[in-house]
């Protein structure tokens, strides 16, 4: 199972997934750990895409999306639906708990936007638009909501020195990669689902993605 989070912090997004693969019974619960070392982002020049669930579903979503001309949020939707509309009865239950996330871009007049979006497998028809700070795991509601609240205390939102300065804005990306790294550590104790490795990608208003590992 996956552990996701991601920010906007303005000037850039941040979006990490634990690297652990899990194998999982019909009755939802894990079976055995295959891998620590999985790569969940896939990414090209403006967006990144990740996702919880089934693998092969996320997987078909990734493929599709990359090799998509992205015209606005409604392809995003498309695609979800194209892949939902053609799944096998069977499949329900997967797709019921599987979720797409994107970090793309928007442009708005001269300026670039950066955005987080969520789409339920199951629910193609709606994309769930993120403003700051979101958290995705196997734990509750309530766990994710005190995990969001520790990220909007602790993240650095880079202000105009710092995003004028490359200096200045790499230490800023490093700390807050610190900081999510934390959280993958903490849920990582109690939750053998989610590894306390991680990966990480940051997508700029000017420059292309790049990816980190932990």
């Amino acid at each position: 199972m996956t552990m996701i989070i991601a920010a906007n912090l303005g000037e850039y997004v941040l979006l990490a997934t634990d690297k652990r693969k899990v194998m999982i019974g019909s009755d939802g619960l894990i079976l055995d750990v295959i891998s620590d070392n999985e790569e969940k982002i896939s990414f090209n020049d403006n967006l990144a895409i990740t996702g919880m669930g089934y693998t092969e579903i996320l997987d078909e979503f990734k493929s599709l999306l990359l090799k998509t001309k992205i015209e606005n949020t409604d392809t995003f939707l498309s695609l979800a639906k194209q892949i939902y509309d053609s799944r096998p009865i069977s499949s329900e239950y997967k797709f019921s708990t599987t979720k797409y996330v994107i970090t793309y871009k928007t442009q708005l007049n001269d300026d670039v936007l950066l955005n987080i979006g969520i789409i339920e497998a199951s629910k193609p028809n709606q994309l769930i638009k993120i403003d700051n700070v979101i958290v995705l795991g196997r734990d509750t509601e309530d766990v994710n909501s005190i995990l969001i609240n520790i990220l909007k205390e602790k993240l650095k939102i880079p202000d105009k020195d710092t995003i004028n300065d490359p200096h200045l804005l790499s230490e800023n990306i490093m700390y807050n990669q610190y900081v999510f790294f934390a959280m993958f550590e903490l849920i990582s104790k109690p939750d053998n689902s989610v590894s306390p490795n991680a990966d990480f990608i940051v997508i700029t208003k000017k420059h292309k993605p790049y990816f980190m590992g932990n």
